[in-house]
């Protein structure tokens, strides 16, 4: 089960013999199926994949943790695309990894706490389809209480402390997209991809006064634009 996904994607295991389709596959198992391997021959005998007739059962290979969490939403325009069931469009995928990622480094810092004591995760909001939520959380198990206080101190993690915030990150910076100096870490490896200062910015500034009024990246300023603002 993942929240960052939206809900569970699960496994089908046979209880007998192993056998697994992905939680993506259209082709679940059938109650009758052949094994993925063979059979000990008898000596002198060829290999038997024989029929197996145990029962597949749906599986989440994950766990659940109880924890800390807080969460922000705010509504998409009206001329903006839409999601597509829980699919978030790419650019404004890439905004908010980068505003989220921007507003841990600067809570940690303000905090004075490691980063990796806080995740993040981007979702559609419920059951609308045109508002977003940011969310953060502790990866401790049972909490630490710090994912309570982003939230709480939103405004001032995004911009109002001025010896360091989440803009500043994201615009104090000169590289093209992202770096070790602003956004890049080992931690964030895995959605390197998904992280460029100019869209996150863009977005933070769209939070908090609903204009697109920021230099950079044209051309992705320009895709994020025509999500976010009317023509």
């Amino acid at each position: 089960s993942s929240i960052r996904d939206g809900g569970p994607k699960l496994f089908t295991v046979c209880s007998q013999c192993g056998k697994s389709s992905p939680p993506y596959s259209e082709d679940d198992i059938a109650q009758s199926h052949r094994r993925d391997y063979p059979t000990r021959p008898e000596k002198g005998g060829e290999l038997d994949y024989e029929i197996c007739y145990g029962t597949p059962e749906k599986v989440a290979l994950g766990h659940e943790i109880v924890t800390d969490m807080s969460a922000i939403q705010f509504a998409l325009p009206e001329a903006m695309k839409r999601p597509v069931g829980n699919r978030i469009p790419d650019e404004l995928q890439i905004a908010c990894t980068s505003l989220c990622v921007a507003i841990i480094h600067a809570f940690a810092k303000l905090q004075d706490i490691d980063e990796r004591d806080v995740g993040y995760g981007i979702r559609v909001a419920g059951e609308k389809e045109f508002d977003i939520e940011l969310y953060f959380f502790d990866d401790a198990q049972g909490g630490a209480d710090y994912a309570n206080k982003v939230i709480p101190s939103f405004y001032e993690v995004l911009k109002a402390n001025p010896n360091f915030n989440a803009i500043n990150i994201l615009e104090d910076c000169d590289c093209d997209s992202s770096c070790y100096k602003c956004l890049s870490s080992y931690q964030n490896r895995f959605v390197d991809h998904l992280l460029n200062r100019f869209m996150g910015a863009a977005l933070a500034r769209t939070l908090l006064s609903g204009t697109m009024e920021q230099d950079g990246d044209e051309k992705y300023l320009q895709r994020l634009s025509r999500r976010l603002v009317e023509e």
